[in-house]
């Protein structure tokens, strides 16, 4: 939003800084630039860890050592090394788990993960750059320790978007992935509902989703914003989650509290035909559709993980943020001994620049 702003693309909405509280915070917050509200939250998206259940079993992994909500990086680290420890049948994953380790938007979000967990902030929320040398050496080391080669599908993860990590997660070479809520649905015509299920990120998440903006050159911006009131409103936001994406209001997730309806039947029967009345013919060839337990454990996790997720940096120079720190990052990856000292200083250096907008 920041760099929309700045340029003078998009409006500021009319009347007061807008107070929604059915918007998550952290999400209706990137709306905002410099005490002025440009947008409203359309859908917005949060990092989740999927895991095998029928790969964590094979490891005999005991009931109550398996991901729940409350999972550190530590726990996650101590089940991969369990797995492969006692496979009787079947085949053991390559490595632990997959992340997006290609050189785009996907590893940024990845390195924001782990500052995050080391408490390394790069930029003030006016877009100032406050990190250092010190803080980056900190938060690089915390994010190598995440990818570690010992644990991390690699090389393949350092070429992997987010459908080559799920392809890997669906073929079994990982028992643990981090994808976004889009993840859930798209997995349901690959695996069984006992096969796999989901649980927050560890840590805190970074955030992702759109935000719907009006042109500063609408010809017609009272009509854009009802547009934009209606595609952003409770029952919009809704079916929006039951269709796979993460709504942006606390109300989505528990329609007893509203008593709105879900939207679940309405959206099935949009995507495919038939299946919501149950039809036969219309479900063969189809993706299954989720129980309603899974349905509710899949929104508690996308719910959690939104309460605790940060953003990225706010700044209008955020195209030279992601590629100073892409470029920087990718190739520390590369490195058989890395040298984080070095790699910190560099960053520092490119950083700066880029949040200076030069």
């Amino acid at each position: 939003m920041p760099e929309f702003a700045e340029a003078g693309l998009i409006q500021a909405l009319p009347g007061p800084d807008v107070e929604d509280p059915d918007v998550i915070p952290e999400v209706l917050s990137t709306t905002r630039w410099k005490s002025r509200t440009y947008a409203l939250p359309f859908n917005t998206d949060v990092g989740l860890l999927y895991y095998r259940k029928d790969l964590i079993e094979q490891s005999g992994i005991n009931e109550n050592r398996r991901p729940t909500g409350d999972w550190s990086w530590q726990n996650l680290y101590d089940s991969i090394a369990t797995l492969g420890s006692a496979q009787p049948d079947g085949d053991e994953p390559e490595k632990g788990w997959t992340t997006q380790l290609a050189p785009y938007e996907g590893l940024t979000v990845n390195v924001m993960d782990a500052f995050a967990a080391a408490d390394v902030q790069l930029a003030s929320a006016d877009g100032r750059y406050t990190a250092t040398p010190d803080t980056l050496k900190r938060g690089l080391k915390e994010f190598l320790t995440h990818v570690d080669d010992n644990r991390t599908l690699r090389p393949r993860a350092l070429t992997s978007n987010e459908d080559a990590t799920l392809d890997d997660f669906a073929q079994g070479r990982v028992a643990y992935m981090r994808n976004w809520p889009y993840a859930f649905g798209a997995l349901q015509s690959r695996l069984a509902p006992e096969q796999y299920a989901v649980v927050p990120l560890p840590g805190r998440s970074v955030l992702g989703g759109q935000n719907l903006a009006v042109s500063a050159a609408s010809p017609r911006s009272a009509a854009a914003r009802e547009l934009l009131a209606f595609l952003t409103g409770p029952r919009s936001e809704r079916c929006l989650l039951d269709a796979g994406f993460a709504a942006t209001r606390l109300s989505s997730y528990s329609s007893e509290k509203t008593g709105s309806p879900t939207c679940w039947e309405a959206v099935t029967e949009a995507l495919r035909p038939g299946t919501a009345s149950g039809d036969p013919a219309a479900r063969e060839g189809s993706a299954r559709i989720p129980s309603e337990r899974e349905r509710s454990e899949y929104i508690g996790s996308i719910r959690r993980a939104l309460e605790e997720a940060v953003q990225r940096p706010r700044t209008p120079y955020y195209g030279a943020f992601t590629r100073a720190l892409q470029s920087t990052v990718h190739g520390l990856l590369t490195e058989e001994s890395p040298d984080l000292d070095a790699a910190a200083e560099q960053l520092d250096e490119a950083l700066g620049e880029a949040f200076a907008g030069r």
